[in-house]
């Protein structure tokens, strides 16, 4: 299995992640109002510290976007559409069908046609509103105490996923603890570095031929990639450090600093900490980012 991702990404599974999930193909709205929608969700969520980018695909937010009055009247030398609509968001874990939070709201807009009338009210929409934000930290709050009162559970399944050598699966389960649940968080942090350590036994000879394979072709970035998720502390440590060496040497000098970074991991003790939390969690956002979303939600047009 092939997983895209950039060495060095910052992106840290801890932090509470939202799926935003929207319908595609929806008769009245367009792909611009749909986008548009998107884009004022995830404002929103990130503005009250949860991240957007929903790698987890457990926890997502859906809108159902309604219209119930649309009202055509005369104004000057055209018609004016005026509608009333009512959005309703979701916070929802996708496992156990838990609705966490809801957030309801009568908008309108006004247009010279129902086109420009949608994206009136969709416009209309506010990030900062009050009760939009007291709903995402409401949702944000109840899935902390989710883990907090479920821990064990969650911990017993990254078990079970890690004796089935499901290993990213169960380094994707442990590192989505959010660190607000401070006890879960640490005692799963304990065990991913465990199940990190199983992983790189059972692939690291298969990340180093991945790499020897790119480096072959001239593919850097991705040899790169590969050569990340290799613990300096696994069996295919010095293999891994000889070739990063030898990449190290052809590339540019725009692209030489991740290479020597990655180099000092293999002697510095601190960098050496910094990157296996890196690559634990690169890899399991990877693997996750191969994962189908399960979560399939309808706008109601009336």
């Amino acid at each position: 299995m092939t997983y895209s991702v950039k060495a060095q990404d910052e992106t840290r599974l801890s932090t509470i992640n939202l799926s935003v999930v929207l319908p595609t193909n929806v008769d009245g709205l367009s792909e611009s109002h749909l986008s548009k929608l998107e884009s004022k969700i995830i404002e929103a969520v990130t503005n009250n510290g949860v991240s957007a980018d929903g790698y987890t695909q457990n926890f997502v937010i859906y809108p159902k976007f309604e219209i119930y009055d649309e009202k055509e009247s005369k104004g000057g030398m055209r018609n004016i559409v005026a509608i009333n609509c009512n959005l309703s968001l979701f916070i929802k874990q996708i496992s156990t069908n838990t609705i966490f939070a809801t957030f309801s709201k009568s908008i309108q807009g006004s247009g010279y046609s129902k086109n420009e009338a949608l994206n009136n009210a969709v416009s209309s929409i506010d990030p900062s509103d009050t009760k939009l934000n007291d709903f995402i930290k409401n949702g944000k709050d109840k899935i902390i105490k989710y883990y907090i009162a479920n821990c064990e559970i969650v911990l017993k399944k990254a078990e079970s996923e890690r004796n089935l050598k499901k290993y990213e699966s169960a380094l994707s389960i442990l590192l989505t603890v959010p660190e607000e649940a401070s006890i879960c968080y640490d005692k799963a942090q304990l065990k991913a570095k465990t199940v990190f350590a199983e992983l790189q036994k059972y692939n690291c000879s298969q990340y180093l031929q991945k790499a020897k394979t790119y480096s072959a072709a001239m593919d850097y970035d991705a040899a790169l990639q590969y050569l990340s998720w290799i613990d300096p502390t696994s069996p295919c440590a010095s293999e891994s450090k000889n070739l990063i060496s030898s990449i190290a040497s052809k590339v540019n000098e725009e692209h030489k600093k991740e290479w020597e970074f990655l180099l000092k991991t293999y002697s510095d003790a601190v960098a050496l900490k910094k990157a296996q939390i890196g690559a634990m969690n690169n890899l399991a956002i990877a693997w996750l980012k191969t994962q189908p979303n399960s979560a399939t939600y309808i706008t109601v047009i009336k």
